[in-house]
């Protein structure tokens, strides 16, 4: 009785954990093209949303942050206050 199957697992190469060099390759066939994106991607919004003036006003600690840079002499007081 045989198995088709389980020949078939026995003869292919066991996979390595490192990719090969045509793996890294890529679709384009070339070393290199593809080029990795920054690690930091700014946004405008979703940074005023955490750090700007209307969240400072909110809570009391965000006021004492205001106050503070204020008595410091910052002539910004929070990213909103950026253009």
């Amino acid at each position: 009785m045989s198995f088709p199957h389980f020949e078939r697992d026995q003869k292919e190469k066991p996979t390595s954990l490192i990719p090969s060099l045509e793996e890294r390759r890529g679709s384009c066939g070339k070393m290199g093209v593809m080029k990795q994106k920054g690690t930091y991607q700014p946004k405008k919004r979703s940074h005023s949303k955490v750090h700007g003036f209307l969240t400072r006003m909110k809570t009391h600690n965000g006021r004492k942050i205001i106050k503070k840079r204020m008595v410091k002499g910052r002539r910004v007081l929070t990213v909103s206050d950026q253009k």
